[in-house]
């Protein structure tokens, strides 16, 4: 058979299979932020723009800032084992 320069589907298969794994493989950034400290004010404005009779209009909102807050690290553990009595209707 003679080369026409594409691979053959089992060929494709196997080079997408080995690819995927690669990936898979690769170490991936974290998924959760690093964290901003407490008391870190965060400023945030939005804007839009648009054709309002084949002018462009950009507005933007007013800032608005909120302040990070201290979020507190609890584990709750239950002290009572046993059944839970329920009252329903």
């Amino acid at each position: 058979m003679a080369n026409t320069g594409r691979f053959s589907g089992a060929r494709a298969l196997r080079s997408f299979i080995a690819a995927a794994w690669v990936a898979a493989l690769l170490p991936s950034a974290a998924a959760h932020a690093v964290g901003t400290a407490a008391g870190t004010d965060i400023t945030n404005t939005a804007s839009v723009s648009a054709d309002v009779g084949g002018s462009p209009v950009t507005a933007n909102s007013n800032p608005h800032v909120i302040t990070v807050a201290e979020v507190i690290d609890v584990d709750v553990t239950l002290l009572s084992v046993g059944n839970v009595l329920v009252n329903s209707p």
